[in-house]
């Protein structure tokens, strides 16, 4: 197994969604009457992302000047996650990481 797909497992059990892996993509069962399998993987989706920060109730700070993606916890503040860019580049693929590697730290 991955370190993605294990991230990814984490994350997912953290949102209290079902992961299975389909024909190499990882994929998402929300909720317990819900048939349906989606795709999902927030370390790529920014959609995925923002879902999963949303339903963990997770604050994400963009420090513009020192290139630092931060998650905190929306109730107690506490640092969960915190990943680099390069200033002047675009932060989006350092949210989905911060983003997903908090949730996991979580699980």
């Amino acid at each position: 197994m991955t370190k993605d797909i294990e991230l990814l497992q984490d994350a997912a059990k953290a949102a209290g969604y079902k992961l299975e892996i389909f024909e190499g993509q990882p994929c998402v069962k929300l909720g317990e009457r819900n048939p349906k399998w989606y795709p999902w993987n927030p370390l790529e989706n920014d959609g995925d992302a923002f879902r999963l920060a949303n339903d963990l109730q997770l604050c994400i700070s963009i420090g513009r000047l020192d290139g630092t993606v931060t998650v905190t916890s929306a109730n107690n503040s506490s640092i969960y996650c915190a990943e680099s860019y390069l200033p002047g580049e675009p932060s989006y693929k350092a949210a989905r990481v911060a983003i997903t590697a908090a949730a996991a730290a979580i699980a």
